[in-house]
């Protein structure tokens, strides 16, 4: 059954258990979130409302792992690389952000594409993230991810020109 206590749900056999569960696991928050941080993906075999834990700022584990393009991102569940921080970031959206500086720009685009249409709260999808890092690439992917504008009316292509493949 799923249960929910104060901003978290649990699914437990019953509400004592749900109640422990959640206090064993704000008590390991911050550990959690440390593993997290140094890529550390052995946090992906605990329960999954471990990961569905939130900092100050709405992220969860999945994002700081995001920051480190773990290969491991691909076969997680995707529940949890959709869920948006306060700003409206997904772990999908992190790892486009963070492309470039891992020179693997193009893990984003072996994701579900569904995952490629989630709108964070400026109206950007990952691959209008991805775009601002000049990947031209990207042009091959479906017309319907590419044609998507965020809040200021861009498509990732418009932005693509702007900034142009820093490779050439």
């Amino acid at each position: 059954m799923k249960f929910k206590y104060k901003d978290q749900i649990v699914i437990a056999s019953s509400k004592n258990e749900a109640v422990n569960r959640i206090k064993l696991l704000k008590k390991d928050k911050d550990y959690i979130f440390k593993k997290a941080e140094n890529g550390d993906t052995s946090i992906f075999k605990l329960p999954k409302e471990a990961l569905m834990i939130k900092d100050e700022n709405g992220e969860t584990p999945t994002h700081y792992i995001a920051c480190q393009l773990h290969k491991k991102l691909l076969s997680i569940s995707k529940e949890l690389l959709m869920v948006k921080a306060n700003n409206g970031t997904t772990p999908v959206h992190v790892i486009a952000l963070h492309a470039s500086r891992h020179n693997d720009k193009l893990l984003v685009l072996q994701l579900p594409k569904d995952l490629l249409k989630i709108k964070d709260n400026d109206g950007q999808t990952p691959v209008h993230d991805l775009a601002y890092t000049g990947v031209d690439e990207i042009r091959k992917l479906p017309k319907e991810l590419l044609s998507i504008k965020n809040n200021d009316g861009d498509t990732p292509l418009d932005i693509l020109r702007l900034v142009g493949d820093p490779r050439k």
